[in-house]
């Protein structure tokens, strides 16, 4: 860990486990559930990569007691080789310490400090549905319908699926609620007492061991390669490979890699059996060899083709569906090869460089600008005329630039601006991101699962972005406001305008208030810290802020 103060730390293992880590949960996801949607799948995957997860995990594999979280003090929490003390002959008992509630060094199975935030333990054990009653019903429902001869087939299996999706599920739930209870003493608001040594006990917090366990699985990945990565993921208890038998009940946690199959990809996307499905797909691909020109990729199976670009709106696709799954693990894909190629960087990046890079890159605005620029939005298959004004505002902006990305600058609505009150930030529509990231899924199950096809389509879309942020790491607006002003600038809650928008206002102390308007919070601030950066950089560079700090240490 960091705190050791040793010339290296975990850091930059974590950061590409925890990408391989999305990466492989998602596709294992894709591949074993084709018949559930995107938004189960999210929050299945959401729950095995939470830090809760990884914690529980980590600490029943016995990490915690292997970790190094402190700085080596010989005299202080530093043992000899061996060295024990005999009980019998200790004088006097061991000193006792209350740890109280705030403490770092909080018992860590204990309820209140799981996963170290009652917003996480929530998170956790709450679900959205009643996953016993829906197992149950499943359950019972399957036994009576396996008998039913005259069912189809493809419906028999799409319910066998629904009920081993929730099948693990509900494994995931109860063992996730087993652990976090085992071990925590009674259930009173009595603060335990415990026995505390630096020489024999030393304090870590939850999301440390969680750390160390996507660093242990970045470290099988770069040291061993993808499967002995995958092979470790199976060993600590994480659904990455198929067992081979099929009808166990429940995934064994001890099992050998003999029992552990290959994941198949999905079948073809094409509803073979509707009407003339070949015809129908060719009539809605009529002119998309043209992108396929322009990526420089052309599709074996062009549904998925057709698939990546359906909005769920678009009614006429009658032969594929829309694109959410596809998104679903285009964004783990993109997210994971871009994480890699900074990652075997020959600069060898600081874990800080590395996350900011990843950040900068990965994200729906940087997605949607390229999708622009690279002509995906002339091939989107969507009827809704409000999404499409979006986006046409949107392409006009990026034309009007030139498609240069830079989202440093202001971003607003023409002619919205008022200095003396607020900006309003335009919104960038989602849906272009969302392509780009599906049309990275559906290479990725055109080509048999090649990371290495999707990456050398995607970089040469990227490479010029890359190259750019390599020479000068772009951040955020609310962080570099932060970083400028840290004591002064506080951002208030935000407010609901007369016509449905979210207002943020931002205060700097001494220097101004500043408002910002958008679809949601996180558009709002954006546009509010846009705003402050840009004034506070002009007084700045014409010598104000000097002024007013010379006048403000003359007063004290």
């Amino acid at each position: 860990m960091s705190n050791a103060n040793d010339f290296f730390s975990l850091e930059r293992l974590e950061t590409i486990g925890d990408s391989f880590l999305k990466y492989a949960i998602t596709v294992y996801l894709y591949c074993q559930y084709p018949g559930i949607h995107e938004g189960k799948l999210s929050y299945l995957r959401g729950k095995q990569v939470s830090n809760y997860n990884l914690y529980r995990l980590g600490r029943k594999k016995g990490l915690p007691e292997r970790m190094v979280s402190a700085k080596f003090e010989p005299y202080e929490n530093w043992l000899p080789p061996g060295y024990v003390i005999n009980e019998d002959r200790r004088r006097g008992p061991v000193h006792k310490v209350h740890i109280s509630s705030s403490s770092n060094k909080q018992d860590p199975c204990s309820p209140a400090n799981q996963c170290g935030s009652e917003s996480v333990e929530e998170e956790i054990l709450s679900s959205s549905f009643n996953n016993e009653k829906l197992s149950a019903n499943l359950n019972n429902g399957m036994m009576n319908f396996i008998e039913n001869d005259k069912i189809p087939s493809h419906v028999r299996k799409a319910n066998l699926e629904q009920w081993k999706f929730n099948q693990e599920l509900e494994e995931l739930k109860q063992s996730q609620e087993q652990d976090g209870v085992s071990g925590c003493g009674s259930s009173t608001n009595e603060k335990p007492l415990v026995p505390y040594s630096l020489q024999t006990i030393h304090s870590i917090p939850d999301k440390s061991v969680a750390d160390c366990v996507e660093a242990l699985i970045g470290c099988y990945l770069t040291c061993c390669g993808k499967r002995a990565a995958l092979l470790f993921m199976s060993w600590l208890g994480l659904k990455v490979l198929p067992q081979k038998h099929i009808l166990q009940e429940q995934y064994d946690e001890n099992i050998t890699e003999h029992q552990l199959d290959e994941l198949e990809t999905p079948l073809s996307p094409l509803l073979t059996h509707t009407i003339n499905a070949e015809e129908v797909l060719e009539r809605l691909l009529d002119g998309y060899e043209t992108f396929e020109k322009e990526i420089g990729y052309k599709f074996s199976d062009r549904s998925y083709l057709l698939q990546a670009f359906t909005h769920a709106s678009y009614h006429y696709n009658t032969v594929t569906d829309c694109y959410q799954r596809l998104k679903f693990l285009g964004d783990a894909i993109l997210d994971y090869v871009i994480t890699r190629h900074l990652y075997e960087d020959s600069q060898r990046y600081s874990p800080g460089v590395l996350t900011d890079l990843r950040s900068a890159l990965v994200n729906n605005n940087i997605f949607a600008a390229l999708a622009v620029k690279w002509n995906f939005h002339k091939f989107f298959k969507a009827i809704s005329p409000e999404l499409f004004n979006v986006i046409e505002r949107f392409v006009a902006r990026q034309k009007e630039k030139e498609d240069e990305i830079d989202f440093d600058e202001e971003f607003q609505d023409e002619g919205e601006e008022r200095p003396d009150e607020e900006v309003v930030e335009m919104e960038i529509p989602k849906a272009l991101g969302d392509i780009f990231e599906s049309v990275a899924g559906a290479i990725y199950l055109d080509s048999n699962r090649s990371l290495d096809v999707v990456w050398k389509v995607y970089y040469r879309i990227m490479k010029p972005q890359i190259e750019k942020y390599l020479k000068s790491i772009p951040k955020s607006p609310v962080r570099e406001l932060l970083e400028l002003e840290p004591e002064t600038a506080k951002f208030e809650k935000p407010e609901r305008t007369v016509n449905g928008k979210i207002r943020v206002t931002v205060k700097v102390a001494g220097k101004g208030v500043y408002n910002g308007v958008g679809r949601n919070y996180r558009i709002a601030k954006s546009a509010a810290a846009k705003k402050a950066l840009r004034i506070l950089k002009t007084m700045q560079s014409q010598g104000f802020i000097a002024q007013l700090s010379n006048e403000k240490m003359m007063q004290g």
